[in-house]
Order: structure tokens, then C-alpha cells, then sequence
């Protein structure tokens, strides 16, 4: 008589094997047909929030926010402008105008020869202001790195003496150089934006819009801005009036530099920023500094807040004249009141969000801010 130990025989295992592997099978297939058919909405409603996050970003900073879609890289990223330091120049004690910025540091100011003649407190534009005479420069502390896909949104106001020498604005070792300087060129206002440009550009840097070449121009000279962003070089084609209030805006965000001149924009330049890492900001210089009033300065640094990794079955694709760079990125510029910006967008975005079995759904981002389905 043979017992019956309770156990199962190794047929019997294999069974139940095979059978589980094919409940998984199912499971899995099912999960993976669920995944695709949710992935759409899903992915648009991960772009819906990241476009209201950016756009309540702006509002409540008072500073511009990026919506950056890189189609190569596959991924969506919110980029915004924290103020770490602003200048005021109310309280001057022993030779330093202290900050509200988050350090709460001072800046301290210099001259070759010592001698504090070479500034000065005066009327500025909101309450004091300081008076520079050339010779003399300001030391702020350094500009720290904490991202290797650091911007930066620098904004002042300044009031230039009436003078045509070549003059420092601002330096900060490799990353930003800022000159007032004297030019003759000519100009011609462009088709598309109607900013001014010069007659030699053939594309508007603005807004993209391509032009006939012009045999001749308006003839302009005076001084203008001149800015390094890196190895990225631009200039405003829009001369700076002596003894006037001008407010300079000058950022890198998004993979391009940008300079504004009383809120309009004037110059921008695509390409890359190599942060080398804390970097001294200087106002002025030892010898062709500013001859002017400097106040209100503001330094933030532009850093991403938030990314989406597109899942790899989504496509992205742009429509009407809204077109990614050769690069494939594409950005939506949100003003600090939370709109498209108008320089960057004269009309709404429409993008087609793409995914498998022909499933596709459209967002329409209005010139407004919002965003809908």
C-alpha cells in the first residue's frame, strides 16, 4: 500500500506554473493596453498644470517664467527667476549700500585711489540712488551656482551723464559684461515686430520674420548697450537718451539671452551658458566705469522648478508657425503678469499631443496665459 504524502508532484508544479505565467501574461498586457490609452490624457494634464504653475509663477514673482518643451531630450521643464539680492541704496553706512536680498549682505565700493569722492548719495529713481564718476566700482558678492542649467534676470536703472567715451556697466567674470558705448550704423524697422534692426540682418532675431535686403537704411548714432552673455553677443539698435530714467533688463533663460530696454525687448541671441561657478559681480570699473546714477538693482538666478519626463509613446507636435528650433526646443515666455509674452507670441500655441492607436488630443495656450483643451 502506497500513502499519499500530501505534497504536489513535479507535472502538477509545472501546471501551476504555467498557468500563473499565463494570468501575468494577461495582467500585463491589459495594464500595459490600459497605460496606453490613459497615457494622452494623462500626459495633457501634466502639461495643463506645469502651464498654471508657470503662469501663477510669474504673477506672484513680478519676473518672467519659461515653459521649456525639449522634443529630443523628451521632457518639459518650468524655469522661473528667484530674487537672492536687491540694491536700494538707502542705507549707506561707512561706504556700503546694504541689501534686502536673501544674504543679507553689504556691497562694498571701491576706487583706485581710495578716495570716496568717487561716488556719491543723490536722488534716484525711487528714493536714493548713487552717483558714480567713473573711476570708482561697486563690489557685490558673488553670484552663486546651484545648477548646471543656471540663468540669471538682472534688472537696474540707471540715469548716464551726457558723454559719448565707452563706459562699464556691469561684469561678472565670464558670464556677463555690460558697456555703454558709441555707434553709427544704419537701421530698419522690421515687418513682423516692428522693432528696430539693423539694415544687414536679413531675419528679425525677435521674432523670426524674414526680410528683402535693403540697399540703404535710417542713418543712427549715439550710445547703446552692449552686452556679453557668455559667448553670446548682442546689442540694442535703439540709442539711450542722456539724462533720462532708462530701466535695463538683462537675462538667460531657456537657452537664450535676452535685453530689455524700458520692458520692451531689443536684442536676443540664442545659445549655451558655461556657469563656471561663483562669480564676482562688479558695477563700474577702475578706469571707463559708469558716469551716471545707478539704483534699483535686482539680480535673480533662473533655475528649473519642475520637469516631465514625456512617456516614450507621446509625441509632441506644434502647429501653424509655432515651431521648434533645430534643436527641437521650444518655449513658451510668460511676462510678469502671467501672459504670453507679445514679442515671443502674437498669437495663440496650438499643440497636438500625440499617442498610440492614433489617439491625439489639442491644447491651445491663449496670448492670455491660460490654457485649454
Amino acid at each position: 500500500m502506497v500513502r499519499n504524502r500530501g505534497g504536489l508532484t513535479l507535472l502538477e508544479l509545472i501546471v501551476v506554473m504555467i498557468i500563473l505565467a499565463m494570468m501575468m501574461t494577461i495582467a500585463v498586457s491589459l495594464m500595459m493596453g490600459a497605460s496606453r490609452e490613459l497615457s494622452v490624457p494623462t500626459t495633457v494634464t501634466h502639461i495643463e498644470s506645469l502651464a498654471r504653475t508657470a503662469r501663477a509663477t510669474a504673477r506672484q514673482e513680478g519676473s518672467p517664467a519659461w515653459m521649456l518643451f525639449e522634443t529630443k531630450a523628451r521632457r518639459i521643464s518650468i524655469m522661473s527667476s528667484e530674487t537672492i539680492w536687491t540694491w536700494h541704496f538707502e542705507d549707506m553706512t561707512d561706504g556700503a549700500a546694504q541689501t534686502t536680498g536673501s544674504f543679507g549682505r553689504t556691497a562694498a565700493f571701491k576706487t583706485t585711489g581710495g578716495s570716496r569722492s568717487s561716488f556719491s548719495v543723490t536722488q534716484g529713481k525711487v528714493g536714493l540712488g548713487v552717483w558714480a564718476r567713473a573711476d570708482g566700482w561697486i563690489e557685490f558678492p558673488d553670484i552663486p551656482r546651484y545648477h548646471p542649467e543656471q540663468g540669471f534676470v538682472a534688472e537696474f536703472w540707471i540715469l548716464r551723464e551726457d558723454t559719448n567715451a565707452t563706459q562699464t556697466l556691469f561684469k561678472a567674470g565670464s558670464v556677463l559684461e555690460v558697456t555703454l558705448e558709441s555707434d553709427n550704423f544704419q537701421v530698419r524697422d522690421c515687418t513682423g515686430c516692428g522693432k528696430r534692426l539693423p539694415v544687414r540682418d536679413l531675419q528679425c532675431q525677435l521674432c523670426g520674420q524674414r526680410m528683402p535686403p535693403a540697399v540703404r537704411g535710417r542713418d543712427l548714432s549715439g550710445m547703446i548697450l552692449h552686452v556679453k552673455v557668455g559667448r553670446m553677443d548682442l546689442q540694442t539698435y535703439d540709442t539711450l537718451p542722456a539724462f533720462a530714467w532708462i530701466k535695463v533688463a538683462i537675462m538667460f533663460a531657456a537657452g537664450e539671452a535676452r535685453v530689455y530696454v524700458n520692458d520692451s525687448l531689443v536684442a536676443a541671441k540664442k545659445g549655451s551658458l558655461d556657469w563656471p561657478g561663483p562669480v564676482k559681480l562688479v558695477a563700474g570699473a577702475r578706469s571707463g566705469g559708469f558716469r551716471g546714477i545707478f539704483d534699483e538693482f535686482r539680480l535673480g538666478l533662473v533655475v528649473p522648478r519642475e520637469t516631465f519626463p514625456l512617456p516614450r509613446e507621446i509625441e509632441l507636435e506644434f502647429q501653424g508657425t509655432s515651431k521648434p528650433d533645430k534643436d527641437g526646443n521650444f518655449v513658451l515666455h510668460f511676462d510678469p503678469e502671467g501672459r504670453l509674452e507679445r514679442a515671443r507670441h502674437t498669437a495663440a500655441v496650438d499643440l497636438k499631443v500625440l499617442g498610440p492607436e492614433k489617439q491625439e488630443q489639442t491644447l491651445k495656450f491663449e496670448t492670455n496665459g491660460s490654457v485649454k483643451k
